[in-house]
């Protein structure tokens, strides 16, 4: 019953303190605690006001480096100095104030990367609307391409993984929503196992598109490398169709685009025959290769954009603590 043993109200607000961690909450609204690893501190308001101490705790510079209880041994004996409560309510007013500057600066900040990730799928959107109002040919990606299931070697055979110097990706080697050039993958295979046939090599310049469980990641290596057969690899016939274009087209696809050639909105898995018979759009090779370069640029943009954006990110949520730092040296005025 959730409203058996919830906290009265009455002796609200309370600072919940995780004994381990030492990291604490400011709570004013009716809760149950279901951990014998939080205390309930009560803060004594004739001395302290609730906010004040409960921010001088996130001030305070102590890193758990042991599993164990710290509040009694360690935490409860830190002193701390204590101004005259109107004094504590002008502190406590001040870090709320430059504190919802802050808020509303992150605010703003996540608004801004939110844009920044709809500026390529609008760019690509475009390209290819415009393609379809130009009349743009089109064919079945079967009959442009050769597209094959990657393979998982037999993991209790060691030979096959065993010193092994060949990138074998799987979905998780692949970030979404971008074109990945993959150069590394977090297990490897031997050679052994592509001449065992227990798992496939894809020459340079093929498509990758996760198309079982995960889909609609989109890769490109510029090296042979082998992958797992959640992964279908495509390589182009490169007299009618370059490679990353195609590879944009099936990000501008996307998860939702590719599943439905599945059946339904929720597949899991792409059959290949649907796969083979994707329309893909045609435009002349010259054409392609001013798409891809714009498109390639664009990225480019984006993620010197985007790791801008990390950057200030990082920074903002580093002013809180600068803030607290400087009010408890009584140097916010």
């Amino acid at each position: 019953n959730e409203r058996e043993s919830v906290f009265p109200k009455e002796k609200l607000p309370v600072i919940i303190f995780d004994d381990f961690t030492t990291e604490s909450k400011f709570v004013d609204f009716p809760f149950k605690v279901k951990s014998s690893a939080m205390k309930i501190l009560h803060p004594k308001k004739e001395l302290v006001d609730p906010k004040f101490i409960f921010y001088r705790m996130q001030a305070i510079d102590f890193t758990p480096t042991q599993h164990k209880r710290y509040w009694i041994s360690i935490y409860s004996k830190f002193e701390i100095f204590l101004p005259s409560l109107p004094e504590q309510k002008r502190i406590v007013k001040k870090i709320e104030k430059l504190f919802g500057k802050i808020d509303e600066a992150e605010k703003l900040r996540k608004e801004a990367i939110e844009d920044t990730e709809n500026l390529l799928k609008s760019a690509m959107q475009e390209v290819f609307e415009r393609g379809e109002n130009e009349g743009w040919q089109t064919k079945k990606l079967g009959e442009i391409s050769s597209t094959q299931m990657g393979r998982t070697p037999r993991t209790t055979i060691k030979k096959y993984w065993d010193q092994g110097d060949i990138i074998w990706i799987t979905p998780e080697d692949m970030e979404s929503n971008v074109i990945n050039v993959i150069e590394r993958s977090r297990r490897k295979i031997s050679l052994i196992s592509i001449k065992e046939n227990q798992a496939r090599l894809f020459p340079p310049k093929t498509i990758f598109v996760s198309t079982t469980a995960t889909i609609g990641k989109v890769g490109i290596s510029e090296m042979e490398i082998s992958a797992n057969q959640q992964i279908t690899g495509v390589v182009c016939d490169e007299e009618s169709l370059i490679p990353k274009f195609l590879a944009y087209y099936f990000l501008y696809l996307g998860e939702d685009g590719l599943k439905k050639l599945g059946g339904q909105s929720i597949a899991t898995h792409i059959n290949q025959t649907n796969f083979r018979d994707l329309q893909i759009p045609l435009p002349p090779l010259s054409q392609q290769k001013q798409i891809v370069a714009y498109l390639d640029s664009l990225s480019k943009k984006i993620r010197q954009l985007k790791e801008l954006q990390n950057q200030t990110t990082h920074e903002i949520s580093q002013l809180r603590q600068s803030i607290l730092d400087k009010a408890f040296k009584g140097e916010l005025k």
